[in-house]
């Protein structure tokens, strides 16, 4: 056989190889939630939560997803913002933040992911948290 006859037909068999895998069903899981674990955003700038299911659940302690943080005053205005990669169960503020009253945690994307496998968890909306900080 020529070379470039066997390149192309191996190259063909590998493509078609690769196109007859068959797609895993993408897995939802709408129970899925933030858990608060501990909160002194107002006296020490710690914030603490993980995702759980049911929110009242046990920790899951293998999933993760990025997460946007904003904190608001009494009067509903914003006073701080921020990114986290929802990896560590804390969040550190600069400072503590004495004005702070509520405080919103909102998924990025409509999915968690398992840390061990990499698999994602997809949920129908991306999941939210609103919390009332004592």
């Amino acid at each position: 056989m020529r070379p470039e006859i066997w390149f192309l037909t191996a190259f063909s068999f590998a493509w078609v190889g690769l196109g007859g895998q068959q797609q895993e069903s993408p897995v939802y899981d709408d129970l899925l939630s933030f858990k608060v674990i501990g909160e002194s955003v107002r006296t020490q700038g710690v914030f603490e939560c993980c995702i759980a299911r049911p929110a009242d659940g046990p920790c899951i302690e293998n999933l993760f997803t990025a997460y946007e943080t904003l904190v608001y005053d009494a009067a509903g205005k914003e006073i701080w913002s921020g990114l986290w990669m929802g990896e560590k169960r804390n969040i550190r503020f600069a400072r503590p933040l004495p004005e702070a009253r509520t405080m919103t945690l909102r998924a990025l994307k409509p999915f968690v992911i398992n840390r061990t496998g990499g698999a994602r968890i997809y949920q129908h909306k991306p999941i939210e948290l609103k919390v009332i900080l004592r």
